[in-house]
């Protein structure tokens, strides 16, 4: 079973519950990536008398689990979840192929006092909501009315995985109930999309994710070389070692120099007449916080990582598409650019 029951805890009170879908383990089993609902955590910001005795905690089918925390996650109303050890069955998401047709919804309600038990809604997803964010945005929704006869949509079903036909891929992620319909009440669940799972994949090492049958999931990035391991240089030759190749051009601009430190925003570029389309994984040296950075988005003919933040050169990486869709990769050695003049001054 990929859905988990996520309870926000201080001491023995419930302060908030929902479901999760388990999205994959590491390699190891020792930790469990889960995808839910954000306000169904939205507890744990809330301030309590008896913090310093019974801090607030988040917990994963009796687990402790903790928040990665990515704000662009939040900007859906999702969240993603560590749960130090295995829990239950790690789900495929898929983008559905249609707005209608048969799904179902699995998850956890309340039945008495502090118990929860399964829930499932068999229903038809009747349209696909189009909404646009803000920032220009678009996120989908999947109307679904259960079908006459199932249990009906009940709170604690948000951050539940909806399933296709066959229950064997998650296409969505129930997030609204709609009370106010005559008959049942109806759900809206997030529907997945490239955009969506691009913001998933960002947070989740895409090489342990579940299969995701959609054309923005990178290869898993090869092993570092061992003279680049030698070197403290874990990138290079990692990607190729080209930074021009495939209709694209990886270089950099914007360099701000100071005395102990520079700034400078990585550039891919086309170079011939194909579209440049996302997402682009860049891949920099493994002592940064956050090393692997997505960015889904284009400024004409240019994906730009912006402002990196460097005390020594290094080489980095991105993955891309080509004009015909296939992901290539390209490398940049900040040590050999401008005859070595960033790798004199700083390392």
């Amino acid at each position: 079973m990929s859905a988990v029951l996520i309870i926000v805890m201080n001491g023995t009170k419930v302060l908030d519950s929902g479901t999760g879908i388990v999205l994959c383990h590491d390699t190891k089993g020792s930790k469990t990536y889960v995808l839910t609902c954000s306000h169904n955590i939205r507890a744990i910001g809330r301030p309590v008398a008896d913090a310093s005795v019974n801090p607030i905690r988040i917990v994963v089918n009796g687990m402790d689990a903790k928040d990665i925390g990515d704000t662009e996650l939040a900007r859906f109303d999702l969240a993603v979840l560590t749960v130090q050890g295995k829990v239950g069955d790690r789900s495929r998401l898929k983008i559905p192929s249609s707005s209608s047709g048969p799904v179902c919804c699995e998850g956890f309600t309340n039945f008495f006092q502090q118990q929860y038990a399964r829930h499932e809604v068999k229903g038809k997803a009747q349209r696909t909501i189009q909404t646009v964010m803000p920032d220009g945005v678009s996120l989908g929704y999947l109307e679904i009315k259960p079908n006459r006869g199932s249990p009906r949509f009940a709170k604690g079903l948000s951050g539940a995985p909806v399933y296709d036909q066959k229950k064997k891929n998650v296409i969505g992620v129930a997030r609204i109930l709609d009370e106010s319909a005559d008959s049942a009440p109806i759900g809206y669940a997030i529907q997945f999309s490239p955009e969506v799972l691009a913001v998933v994949q960002q947070v989740v090492p895409f090489d342990i994710l579940g299969a995701v049958s959609a054309p923005d999931r990178p290869p898993p990035p090869p092993p570092p070389l061992p003279e680049s391991l030698a070197k403290d240089d874990v990138q290079k030759g990692r990607w190729g070692g080209q930074s021009e190749g495939y209709g694209r051009r990886l270089r950099i601009e914007n360099l701000v120099e100071y005395k102990r430190y520079f700034l400078v925003d990585a550039v891919l570029e086309a170079t011939d007449d194909t579209p440049l389309e996302g997402p682009f994984v860049f891949h920099l040296h493994d002592t940064f916080a956050k090393s692997v950075i997505w960015i889904r988005r284009t400024n004409g003919k240019r994906a730009v990582l912006e402002e990196i933040y460097a005390t020594g050169t290094f080489t980095f990486g991105v993955q891309f598409k080509d004009g015909e869709g296939k992901w290539r990769s390209l490398e940049f050695d900040l040590g050999e650019w401008d005859d070595g003049r960033l790798r004199d001054k700083y390392d």
